[in-house]
């Protein structure tokens, strides 16, 4: 059997913290859920990495509906974007029509 070196007191209780989250690996238990979407974890560092992933994409999520937002807001500044270019409104008109030159 390996024995571990005396070095503090921290010792046996480092080996028994081990000794726990090894036998999580052999019997399956996953004491870490999520509180978001309710998947759980038999290791913590496995759970912090998924709480990661959960900021990362709301993170993303708010970025994305940010530049919508000040994509529609564009538009709304620039008007109608199918809107015909040469309409000139209801009550304008052009005072003459516009001739066209031949080249002979």
């Amino acid at each position: 059997m390996l024995k571990a070196p005396v070095v503090s007191d921290r010792t046996f209780t480092d080996l028994y913290f081990l000794l726990q989250s090894h036998q999580t690996l052999h019997t399956g238990v996953k004491p870490f859920e999520c509180p978001q979407c309710g998947k759980s974890f038999g290791s913590l560092s496995n759970f912090r990495a998924h709480e990661r992933r959960h900021k990362k994409s709301a993170k993303k999520k708010a970025e994305e509906e940010k530049a919508a937002a000040a994509a529609t807001s564009n538009v709304d500044l620039l008007g109608d974007p199918l809107a015909d270019p040469l309409d000139l409104g209801s009550g304008a008109q052009l005072s003459e029509k516009p001739t066209v030159s031949r080249v002979r």
